[in-house]
């Protein structure tokens, strides 16, 4: 079998495989460093966002350590510690999920954290309301960022932004090359 034909083989493969693709994850690290402007914090942690495009839900799992839960409380816009915001690195931006309103977090080992599944990518969290398909445009450009308030860093002690993994990255623009052919037919 010629290159040529292997390599058509496997790249069709892979176009199917990112048409077919529902769930696209996002690793992210948060830490004082990512804050605008960056604090002096030591804490730190990493979380993973799971992005179902076909529902517009997703789940997201977050470990923080050099947090305690006492340093949580009544902070933050609404009371809350926890938001998803919208802006590109090194930019602050308004909070689009208010990740409060959905749960709380817990002592985990030395740290803590933050865990909720399947949650609509949108609607209105206290006084917070967004819309699913600009979320999802700006997740998808990279613009939104998790953040985490406390009381020793009211505006924000840990911040990371949305990532996605190398695989999903791949699947992201395969996904926007496959619906832009889809246009075009």
């Amino acid at each position: 079998m010629k290159k040529s034909t292997i390599a058509a083989a496997a790249a069709f493969s892979l176009l199917a495989g990112a048409a077919s693709a529902d769930i696209i994850e996002y690793n992210f690290y948060v830490g004082g460093d990512q804050e605008v402007p960056p604090n002096d914090s030591d804490a730190t942690g990493a979380g993973q966002l799971l992005y179902d495009t076909d529902t517009q839900t997703f789940s997201i799992d977050l470990v923080i350590f050099g947090i305690e839960l006492d340093d949580l409380l009544g902070v933050g816009p609404n009371s809350s510690p926890i938001h998803i915001h919208n802006a590109p690195a090194g930019s602050n931006g308004p909070i689009v999920i208010d990740l409060g309103f959905l749960d709380d977090f817990e002592d985990f080992g030395l740290g803590i954290r933050y865990s909720v599944s399947d949650q609509l990518f949108g609607g209105t969290y206290g006084d917070i309301t967004s819309d699913p398909n600009d979320n999802q445009a700006a997740l998808f450009a990279g613009e939104l960022y998790v953040n985490v308030h406390t009381v020793d860093y009211a505006s924000g002690e840990v911040r990371g932004q949305l990532v996605p993994a190398p695989g999903a990255a791949a699947l992201l623009g395969l996904g926007g090359l496959v619906a832009c052919r889809r246009r075009r037919a």
